[in-house]
C-alpha cells in the first residue's frame, strides 16, 4: 500500500516554476529542488518523473496562467494592461519563464520545450487577435491587420521582458512599452 502525497502537486509545481524561473533548466540541480520545494527524490520522481518531465509540467502549468487579455472581452484597455504590468515589471523575475527558457536554451530549444514555447506565442497571439477585433468592434481602433498585429505585440511584450532582465528601469520599460503600444494608438479614431 502506498503512503499517500505529503504534498500539494499545484504548489510544488509552482515552487518548481520559482526556482526554473529564477536559475533557468540547466542551473538548478535535483538537490536544489528537492530543498526547495520540501520533497524527497523518491517523492519527486514517482509524482513528476524526471527532472525534464518535471520542467514540462511547470511549463504546462505556466501555460494555463490567466493573462488579463484572455477574457473573451478583452479589448484596448487589457492591451494597454498587458503592456504595463507582469513578469518585466516583477522585480523578481524581471521576464517571463518563457523569454528565460528561450534564451537559455538558444538554438538548442527542441522537442516538448520547442512544443510548449510555440504554444505560449499562439497563445498570446490568440489574446491579442481577440482584443484587437473587440477594440475595433467597440470603435477602439480603425481597421487593421489583426493577424500581422497580434504578431507585432506578441514579439514587442517578448522583447519588453528580454529588456526587463537587461536591466532596463520600469520607467524605461513603459516607455518602450507606450511606443509599442502607439502604433496602434496612431490609428486609433
Amino acid at each position: 500500500m502506498t503512503r499517500p502525497k505529503q504534498f500539494d502537486e499545484q504548489e510544488v509545481l509552482s515552487l518548481a516554476g520559482d526556482i526554473f524561473w529564477r536559475q533557468g533548466y540547466s542551473n538548478t540541480s535535483l538537490t536544489q529542488l528537492e530543498k526547495h520545494l520540501g520533497i524527497g527524490r523518491k517523492s519527486l520522481y514517482d509524482t513528476f518523473g524526471d527532472k525534464q518531465k518535471l520542467f514540462l509540467r511547470v511549463l504546462d502549468n505556466y501555460l494555463m496562467t490567466p493573462y488579463p487579455i484572455a477574457s473573451e472581452s478583452a479589448s484596448w484597455p487589457e492591451l494597454q494592461a498587458m503592456f504595463h504590468g507582469g513578469p518585466p515589471y516583477d522585480e523578481k523575475y524581471r521576464a517571463c519563464l518563457f523569454v528565460n527558457t528561450i534564451q537559455e536554451f538558444g538554438m538548442d530549444l527542441e522537442g516538448e520545450v520547442k512544443k510548449r514555447i510555440k504554444q505560449h506565442l499562439q497563445r498570446l497571439d490568440r489574446c491579442f487577435s481577440r482584443a484587437l477585433e473587440n477594440a475595433r468592434k467597440n470603435n477602439q481602433i480603425a481597421e487593421v491587420d489583426i493577424s500581422l498585429m497580434a504578431k507585432y505585440l506578441t514579439a514587442s511584450l517578448q522583447s519588453l521582458s528580454i529588456m526587463s532582465k537587461g536591466g532596463c528601469s520600469h520607467e524605461e520599460l513603459h516607455a518602450i512599452a507606450d511606443t509599442a503600444l502607439s502604433v496602434i494608438e496612431e490609428i486609433v479614431i
